[in-house]
């Protein structure tokens, strides 16, 4: 057999590998993600899809394409809308869309550049802790935390009245000496580190490789080279406001960047891990 022969062999072996090793996907994940105060029944297209607890999500397959959603809980219809999915320019990949049906949760997307602390979960139902501004023992994101933000982001009425003077303290603010192009460059790149999804009922996931389920210490790299594992974080209102606040500053200071670490940090602490 000569080189022209093998150089043909070789490409119609290939040709023939490609479809069954890259298919397009043909469905579609919906997370539906409840933050009412009351369990919701789903129904896809006139058809029974479950019930989901307050605080909780499920998630459906569905084809792609086409379809009627509508939600109740008890009492009264939640959520009634249509919507197409899609895959979209990735048609290998499956897309992954949220529905909050009742427009309560605060979500984003983000990279976590450190871990999170373990929460020992051990199934796909994580307890919701940003939903309806909930008192601050009962959110994710740490009182001390919470005490550093800036007070204009926080609601007065989930503060405690022993916290509510307090501002944020020099001993807060780190001392580093940089320069204010070097804390421009930092506070980018912890931005970069985030899509902040706007309040809306549905949304295509674009990024994050995890949702809701606790994620697996076994997820994570053991070298700093590796990259780190992505995830989809319910986060509280305030720091919600807080982050949008901060993507809309041009010239950060030291402080700012400060605070949107210790953001971060909070953030993070938000995703379930086990």
């Amino acid at each position: 057999m000569n080189c022209r022969s093998i150089v043909l062999a070789t490409m119609v072996a290939i040709c023939l590998l490609v479809p069954s090793g890259c298919k397009e996907v043909s469905q579609a994940f919906v997370h539906l993600d409840n933050g009412h105060d009351r369990p919701v029944t789903i129904f896809v297209d006139g058809i029974y899809a479950g019930r989901v607890e307050s605080g909780h999500s499920r998630r459906l397959t569905l084809p792609l394409g086409h379809h009627e959603f509508f939600v109740k809980d008890d009492q009264r219809v939640v959520y009634s809308a249509a919507h197409r999915l899609d895959s979209g320019d990735r048609p290998y990949r499956t897309p992954v869309f949220i529905l909050n049906p009742d427009g309560n949760n605060r979500y984003c997307e983000l990279q976590l550049a450190m871990r999170p602390i373990e929460t020992g979960h051990e199934d796909g139902l994580v307890t919701l802790t940003s939903h309806q501004e909930p008192p601050l023992d009962d959110q994710c994101i740490p009182t001390q935390v919470i005490k550093t933000l800036p007070e204009k982001t926080l609601p007065e009425k989930t503060l405690p009245e022993k916290i509510l003077p307090e501002k944020i303290l020099p001993h807060d603010i780190t001392t580093e000496t940089l320069s204010a192009a070097e804390v421009r460059a930092q506070y980018k790149a912890i931005l970069r580190r985030f899509n902040l999804r706007s309040p809306t009922t549905f949304f295509q996931v674009e990024h994050a490789e995890h949702q809701f389920s606790p994620i697996p210490i076994a997820a994570f790299p053991t070298e700093e080279t590796e990259p780190s594992p992505s995830a989809l974080a319910r986060i509280p209102h305030p720091l919600h406001r807080y982050l949008s606040e901060a993507f809309a500053v041009d010239h950060p200071t030291r402080q700012d960047l400060e605070m949107l670490r210790k953001a971060e940090s909070a953030a993070i602490a938000c995703v379930p891990v086990r």
